[in-house]
């Protein structure tokens, strides 16, 4: 079920259960009014009395009472389901950032990458340009996530089938990754968890995108949309200092130019 749907039924059942309250009020009070003596004892009489008088608004406070429980049994699904689904997608999220993490953290030497140049490359034009550009490498170490950038300024791509495996686990990853944010997105008010774990990703995401991975710049595209979402926050600093907040103000601005100078 998702939000539409929630909402329209959300309206129609408050709008039947205010609609029987209004009916109730009204129904009751023109049998006040029509009914000039009404004289109510606590005898059997007297109640048998109040309930054949009042049968029309009771039954329609219990249609009210009914449709109310109705309303509360749907909206605990929901809420349930949501709960659900939104335990479901942060789990996916931390399990991709997990297996992102792995593959980021296996190293490589530049003369292993070297010796992979020159198996996969043995016919590429650039294949003595990149050997070379490795073999003066300064790192003794480097992660997919550090060459990737300079295989692509060296003309390579993943088509080249240099760590093509690596580089397309990272891509289904991100992808994944990617999904699983937008749909956290939609469902949560936290704005700034999105905001946090959609920026960690995206210079890694242009790169793999760069060299002509199966990285999809919509996805890259939706990440920078929801680490660029904004945050308001209202501070009343009347509730924090009172009526000192303004002297404070004005002591943190002094503050602040202090340190600048």
């Amino acid at each position: 079920m998702n939000k539409n749907a929630m909402k329209v039924i959300d309206v129609v059942l408050l709008g039947c259960i205010a609609l029987l309250s209004i009916s109730v009020l009204l129904s009751s009070m023109l049998i006040v009014f029509s009914e000039k003596e009404l004289v109510f004892d606590f005898t059997s009489a007297g109640f048998s009395f109040f309930l054949t008088l009042y049968s029309f608004p009771i039954k329609l406070l219990s249609a009210a009472v009914a449709v109310f429980s109705i309303w509360a049994v749907v909206k605990n699904i929901h809420r349930t389901r949501l709960a659900f689904i939104y335990g479901q997608l942060t789990n996916e999220l931390f399990r991709c950032e997990d297996e992102i993490k792995d593959i980021l953290a296996k190293k490589i030497a530049p003369k292993d990458v070297i010796v992979v140049l020159q198996n996969k490359l043995s016919h590429h034009a650039n294949l003595g340009a990149a050997c070379d550009y490795f073999s003066r490498c300064a790192n003794p170490e480097l992660s997919i996530d550090e060459f990737i950038s300079h295989l692509t300024k060296l003309g390579i791509k993943e088509s080249d089938g240099v760590y093509r495996t690596m580089t397309q686990n990272l891509t289904l990853r991100l992808t994944r990754y990617s999904l699983a944010l937008l749909e956290l997105s939609e469902m949560s008010e936290d704005k700034m968890f999105v905001k946090y774990y959609a920026n960690k990703y995206i210079s890694l995401m242009i790169d793999l995108h760069h060299y002509k991975a199966e990285m999809d710049i919509n996805l890259v595209h939706i990440c920078f949309q929801l680490s660029s979402v904004q945050a308001s926050f209202d501070y009343d600093f009347k509730k924090i200092n009172g009526a000192g907040h303004i002297l404070i103000a004005k002591e943190f601005q002094k503050l602040v130019e202090t340190q600048k100078v």
